[in-house]
């Protein structure tokens, strides 16, 4: 399964940083990632798993050293109407010299970022995910989807409700 840094998030990207950043990183029977060079430190501090893109303590790590630079825009360009709109949710945008990414959340962006630096650096545009990897993100992906269904039935139930009760 080959993904392109500007749409990878989770296991995905966690993985592809656990590679650039040289670690040696194993999938747990959790379907979390491992690194066998880091999992000591991450013990003392209750967090055993490797994650860099939601973990301050690992991802800080690699904004710090990479000198990852972080911005964050509430505001978007159209093509279609060559106009600036405004978005809902605010955007996280990350450079490392030329090289930009961006994400909803800042560790998200500068993963993204550094992954899309190295591989520019070896001259490729996307990474291929590893069989069991790839099995457990499409898992991830799969729990994500039915979550945001769920969600949106909530949301209509909840918003129904509050209408009802207005009137």
């Amino acid at each position: 399964m080959k993904i392109e840094p500007s749409t990878a998030e989770g296991l995905a990207l966690d993985w592809a940083v656990g590679q650039c950043d040289r670690r040696k990183l194993y999938l747990a029977k959790s379907k979390r990632l491992m690194t066998a060079n880091y999992g000591t430190f991450n013990h003392r501090h209750g967090a055993p798993w490797y994650e860099p893109s939601s973990n301050w303590l690992q991802g800080g790590r690699i904004i710090q050293s990479n000198r990852i630079t972080l911005d964050i825009t509430d505001t978007a360009y159209d093509d279609k109407t060559d106009e600036c709109i405004k978005l809902n949710t605010p955007e996280w945008w990350s450079s490392i010299g030329e090289v930009t990414a961006r994400g909803a959340t800042p560790l998200i962006a500068a993963m993204r970022c550094f992954v899309a630096s190295r591989l520019e650096q070896a001259g490729l545009t996307a990474f291929e995910l590893p069989p069991d990897v790839a099995d457990a993100y499409r898992a991830e992906l799969a729990r994500h989807e039915k979550y945001m269904k769920q969600r949106k039935r909530w949301l209509k139930i909840s918003t129904e409700l509050l209408e009802g009760a207005q009137t």
